[in-house]
C-alpha cells in the first residue's frame, strides 16, 4: 500500500516536472519570436494609435500585434509589402500597434474596424487623398510564403 502511494507521489512529481520543462521551452520560444518580431518591425519609425487614424491624413498602417501569432508570423514580409506600395504610392508607414486584450473590447475599436473595412490583424490600411484600401491579410500571407520559399 505504502509503495503504491510512493508511486503515484513519484509519478506526479515527475509529470508536474516534464510540465513544467514544456511550459518554460514554449514560455523561451515565444520570448525569441516577440524579439525577432520588433527587430522586423524597426523600419516602422513613425508609430501612430488607431485612434488617431483619419481619412485626412494620408499613410500605410500596419496595424500589427506583439501578442498576436500570426503578425509574429507574418512580420518578417513587412518591409518587403511596404516598401513596395511605397514605390507605387508617396506615403509614410506607421506601426500601430493593437493591444489584443484592450482595444478589442472597446467599442470604439470596432466602430474603427467597421468604418475601414478591416477584419483582423496583421492588417495594413492604405489612406490616400481621403480614399483608403485595405490590404487584404491573404496578400500578407501569400507574400511571405513566397518570400519564404528562397
Amino acid at each position: 500500500m505504502k509503495n503504491k502511494k510512493l508511486i503515484y507521489i513519484v509519478v506526479i512529481v515527475l509529470v508536474a516536472l516534464v510540465g513544467g520543462i514544456f511550459a518554460k521551452k514554449d514560455d523561451i520560444k515565444l520570448m525569441m519570436e516577440q524579439k525577432e518580431y520588433k527587430n522586423n518591425i524597426k523600419f516602422l519609425v513613425n508609430k501612430k494609435s488607431w485612434k488617431d487614424i483619419t481619412s485626412e491624413e494620408d499613410g500605410l498602417y500596419v496595424l500589427t500585434s506583439e501578442d498576436c501569432p500570426y503578425c509574429i508570423r507574418f512580420s518578417s514580409s513587412y518591409e518587403y509589402i511596404v516598401s513596395n506600395i511605397q514605390k507605387k504610392v508617396n506615403v509614410k508607414s506607421y506601426l500601430v500597434e493593437v493591444d489584443m486584450d484592450k482595444d478589442f473590447k472597446d467599442k470604439n475599436y470596432e466602430k474603427f474596424y467597421e468604418k475601414y473595412g478591416l477584419e483582423t490583424i496583421p492588417s495594413m490600411l492604405l489612406i490616400k487623398d481621403g480614399k483608403f484600401k485595405v490590404l487584404p491579410t491573404e496578400l500578407i500571407d501569400k507574400t511571405h510564403q513566397e518570400l519564404n520559399k528562397q
